[in-house]
């Protein structure tokens, strides 16, 4: 099972490596960028523009990648791999079923906070 994955120019251009080497036209190294980023380069990687939010937080129109997030064990272990990917990843099915129910069940700690913050239970500095 494979998950979509897309990386923003916005955030990439941040790599110093990157934004040389999209200057040169070096595909090589952006290739090796985008898979140390999360990105399975032995799929199809197709660069779309687009309005999305990047990684910042920020809502920008510019190109981005798109293509699936890598599945290896070595991205699996690495923080920035997704949730998603991690639950694609498991061989039980059983087990895939669950935690992809798990992964979306809301969470409501900031109602919770607001909530609190409103009757003084908890500091304003949270």
């Amino acid at each position: 099972m494979s998950v979509n994955f897309s990386l923003s120019m916005s955030d990439l251009v941040l790599i110093k490596e990157f934004a040389e080497a999209f200057g040169k036209d070096d595909k090589e190294t952006i290739k090796k960028i985008l898979f140390e980023n999360g990105m399975d380069t032995n799929a199809e990687i197709e660069e779309v523009v687009c309005t999305h939010r990047n990684l910042q937080g920020k809502v920008v129109t510019c190109s981005r990648f798109e293509g699936i997030e890598r599945s290896d064990p070595e991205w699996l272990k690495n923080p920035a791999c997704s949730w998603d990917a991690r639950v694609a990843a498991c061989d039980d099915p059983h087990l895939r079923i669950q935690l992809g129910a798990m992964g979306k069940q809301a969470n409501f700690t900031g109602s919770l906070i607001d909530h609190m913050k409103k009757h003084s239970k908890v500091k304003e500095d949270i």
